[in-house]
């Protein structure tokens, strides 16, 4: 049994599209016969940049809220580091927010 993992990233609306299309690209099948199995939901960013950063969004000692999109997906562990980089190449900001979650295939339960 491979292992997988739960990908969650925030990203900017006009992003989305270009994100997913690029994971797809690499992805082996994690859902028998489905591709491009995403789950997108709304959610609000916020973050304040410090004297350093080079914000997509925001000013630098200002908070900053942004309208974003959450986008999670289900990755094997062959390409999870693709994956990862893909993300790092297509998101606009310099720290993009990435949760990676171990997950075991509930199919392996019953």
């Amino acid at each position: 049994m491979s292992e997988i993992y739960k990908v969650t990233v925030s990203i900017p609306e006009k992003y989305v599209e270009k994100l997913m299309d690029e994971i797809d690209l690499i992805l082996k099948s994690s859902h028998n016969n489905y591709r491009r199995c995403f789950y997108i939901t709304d959610c609000t960013g916020t973050w304040i940049p410090q004297k350093g950063s080079s914000p997509y969004v925001g000013a630098i000692g200002e908070k900053e809220y942004s309208k974003e999109k959450k986008v999670e997906f289900v990755v094997k562990d062959e390409d999870i580091k693709a994956v990862l980089r893909k993300i790092s190449e297509v998101h606009p900001y310099e720290e993009p927010a990435i949760d990676v979650i171990a997950c075991i295939d509930w199919k392996s339960l019953i």
